[in-house]
């Protein structure tokens, strides 16, 4: 295998929208450590999602919105960390084989 370090922005085609999808409930600390860093790819390219666990088995389908003049936690439409379950279509790609399992 070979592989090359390149500047984030070359793999943006890889994300939906081109924008790094975060849980809105659990990725507080990283968001705020990237936008204290305005420039930053991550600060510029990131959106929050009302998902609430890293399989996406739980929360809401919907972007929120964090406007820190307002609040430190992110607004989302139907309510920050819900628990509802999602019927999700995640997977884990398994390194060795590419084979998809659900997640």
């Amino acid at each position: 295998m070979s592989y090359e370090i390149v500047d984030t922005s070359k793999c943006q085609h890889l994300l939906k929208d081109g924008k790094l999808p975060l849980s809105a409930a659990n990725s507080m600390n990283y968001v705020s450590s990237c936008i204290s860093q305005p420039t930053s790819w991550v600060a510029q390219n990131y959106e929050l999602y009302n998902i609430y666990d890293l399989v996406c088995k739980y929360g809401i389908d919907e972007k929120c919105d964090l406007d820190l003049t307002i609040s430190n936690q992110p607004h989302c439409p139907g309510g920050l960390g819900s628990m509802l379950q999602l019927k999700s279509t995640a997977k884990n790609v398994m390194y060795a084989t590419r084979e998809l399992i659900p997640a």
